[in-house]
């Protein structure tokens, strides 16, 4: 699991970069500093949930997420087919 989030951190600067490179580029008015606030405090809030989900998952394991998505695939198939 730890290896899937260090995955996903360049995925996540490059979307980021691509948005504000066409904010860059458009004619919009862009608060800037309430973008990079947001920016800021939703980094930090990842980071904590990711931190909290990674000792979480040590202490308990996957064997709760593997049932709970055998649960939810049994029950799309049954609602769709």
């Amino acid at each position: 699991a730890r290896f899937s989030f260090l995955l996903s951190i360049p995925v996540i600067i490059l979307a980021g970069g691509l948005k504000i490179i066409e904010l860059i580029e458009s004619n919009l008015v862009v608060d800037w500093l309430a973008l990079s606030t947001g920016a800021f405090f939703s980094a930090v809030s990842a980071y904590i949930c990711i931190f909290l989900f990674l000792k979480m998952l040590d202490r308990i394991g996957m064997r709760p997420f593997v049932i709970y998505r055998l649960a939810l695939g049994a029950l799309l198939v049954w609602l769709f087919i």
